[in-house]
Parts: C-alpha cells; sequence; structure tokens
C-alpha cells in the first residue's frame, strides 16, 4: 500500500510534521529533526529552503514557548530566540552543502552563504557560534572546492580568534589532507611562532615542535629536517625572538561592537587609560570592509600595553565585553 501511494503518504507526513513544527516554533531540535525528515522524504530543495527561511524569520514576538516557559526578562527571551536562529543558520550551511553540485558559481554562491551565516552570528552577539560556523567552512573548502588559498584564509580566521592547539591541530589536519609539505610546513611554522612565544604554551610549543620533526622525518628531506631543527631551538631562532621584542608592546581587543572603528577605539583608550597614548591601532576587517571584530594595538612601551589590557579587560560596551 506505501509503495503505491508512496506521494500520498510523503505528502500527509510532510504537512503533519509542519503544523506541529509550526505548533512549538522555538524547539530547534524538533525543527532541525523535521527538516531533515523533508530532506529524507525527498521534498524539493526550494521547498525545503523556504522552510528554512521561515525558521530564520522568527521573532521575538512570535517565539512561542512549547513548554509554556516564563522567561524572568527579555534577555532571557532573546537568548533563546538568537540561540534558535545560529542552530537555524548552521543547519542551512550543512544543508547547503551536502546538496552542493561543483562548479565556480556554486562554490562562490556557498562562500557568500558562510560570509552572510558569520554576519548574522555576529550581529546576534552569539561568538560561540563562530568557531563552529568557520570550521564548516573550513571542511567545505578542504573535502569540497578544494580550495588551498581559500582554506588559509579560512583557517587563519580560526586560529586569529582561538590561538589554541586544536585550531591549529585542525588547520594542520585539512591541510594535510589537500596542501602539499611545502603548504603544511607553512602552517607547522606559523604554529610553531605563535606558541613559542607564549611562556604558558610551553606544552603546545613542544608539541608542534615534536610533531613538526616527526612529519619532516616521514617526508621532507633531510634538509628539512635539519632546517625545522633549527629553527625550532629557542635561543637560536632570530625571527622568534624579533618577534616576541615587537610583540611585547602590542595587545590584541577581542570582541568589539561590530560598528565600531579605529577612531572609536581611540576615544575608548582615552578615557579608560588616559595616562597612556596608543602608537597605532589597527581593526581587522574582511575583504568587503566588515569589521572581523578585534584590533591590534601598538604601545610606546611594555608597561603601557599591560595598563591598557588592565583597563579595558571585561570593559562593556553595546552588551559586548572586550577581552
Amino acid at each position: 500500500f506505501i509503495n503505491e501511494h508512496k506521494d500520498t503518504v510523503i505528502f500527509t507526513k510532510r504537512n503533519v510534521l509542519k503544523r506541529a513544527c509550526r505548533s512549538c516554533n522555538n524547539n530547534v531540535v524538533f525543527t532541525v529533526l523535521y527538516l531533515r525528515e523533508l530532506e529524507l522524504n525527498k521534498v524539493s530543495i526550494d521547498d525545503i529552503q523556504n522552510e528554512i527561511n521561515r525558521c530564520l524569520s522568527l521573532t521575538k514576538d512570535n517565539f512561542i514557548s512549547h513548554d509554556n516557559t516564563d522567561y524572568d526578562s527579555d534577555s532571557d527571551t532573546d537568548n533563546e530566540v538568537n540561540i534558535y536562529k545560529c542552530e537555524i543558520i548552521k543547519y542551512n550551511l550543512e544543508f547547503n552543502v551536502r546538496h552542493f553540485i561543483l562548479n565556480d558559481t556554486n562554490t562562490n554562491l556557498i562562500r557568500a552563504l558562510f560570509t552572510e551565516a558569520i554576519n548574522s552570528i555576529t550581529s546576534l552577539n552569539m561568538n560561540d557560534y563562530m568557531n563552529t560556523v568557520y570550521h564548516l567552512w573550513a571542511e567545505f573548502e578542504c573535502y569540497k572546492a578544494k580550495s588551498v588559498d581559500m582554506l588559509s584564509i579560512v583557517m587563519n580566521r580560526v586560529c586569529a580568534l582561538d590561538e589554541s592547539m586544536n585550531s591549529f591541530r585542525a588547520y594542520i589536519y585539512y591541510m594535510k589532507a589537500i596542501g602539499n609539505e611545502s603548504d603544511v610546513r607553512k602552517v607547522y611554522k606559523k604554529a610553531y611562532d605563535v606558541f613559542s612565544k607564549k611562556e604558558d604554551m610551553k606544552d603546545e610549543s613542544d608539541a608542534i615542535k615534536n610533531n613538526w620533526l616527526s612529519y619532516e622525518k616521514l617526508f621532507g628531506s633531510a634538509f628539512n629536517i635539519k632546517e625545522t631543527i633549527e629553527y625550532t631551538k629557542t635561543d637560536n631562532n632570530n625571527n622568534s625572538n624579533q618577534s616576541e621584542k615587537n610583540n611585547e608592546n602590542k595587545i590584541i581587543i577581542k570582541n568589539i561592537p561590530i560598528d565600531y572603528n579605529e577612531n572609536d577605539l581611540s576615544v575608548l583608550l582615552s578615557s579608560k587609560c588616559p595616562l597612556i597614548e596608543a602608537k597605532n591601532i589597527r581593526l581587522v576587517r574582511d575583504d568587503d570592509g566588515t569589521s572581523r571584530r578585534f584590533a591590534f594595538v601598538d604601545f610606546n612601551t611594555n608597561e603601557d600595553a599591560k595598563k591598557a589590557v588592565e583597563g579595558l579587560n571585561g570593559v562593556i560596551i553595546n552588551e559586548c565585553t572586550l577581552t
């Protein structure tokens, strides 16, 4: 019977799920299951995309609690709506990547979708989702588009936002999948430069050094092995020492409001740290000019840099907490 009336069964099932979904808008788990069920039942891509767009258009006014929860404040409701939207944004990216057909036009459309997702998450001030989206983007560039250049751009952003071992381990993993030995070597070098400058990251520095040397023993030449050993000698790494000396007077400010520019940061520094003067302020932006919400600030002395960190760390501006 089911085989003979397959279309009718699918249509009925879809309508039941749709009505249930719209009766509990804020249940993100149910919503994602509903969207996946549409995919499994081979509903057209356009229809599924319309449902995704409907979910993304949800506002606080029509946000219905499936369990009749009484929220303590508007901020609780806003936060739950934002979590819901971020989960749907994430699903939208996964959905489009799953149905991606390799050609230049589609590749650029997917990249535009990732850029739009990053901007949306930034506007929602949901930074916890930023790394997740960037890693989804990196996986797309690695396994679908197979673009070393774009993979480098995306993972450099990840590592700038989160200078952790996990970020660089993922960067190396992706680059080994599609890059050549030179590409992988550059990532090892970048990771070592980052960790070797930080006293509290000696374990990470040693781990990268050992992994890098093991890689060279497997894939590199005798010259590459010798070069790696020389480069990772802390007392003989001129490039690293020079960079460390330059970085003593530099700080990075993260989680800056997206509408802030260099002048706003200068005014902020003057108000919070009136006794010190910034030598240079560089707000990092995307190619289209959109702020990436972090900036590098140079000072004349290391003492000034430390005072700036003390004065700015934890300051809240437009609901954004500076770090």
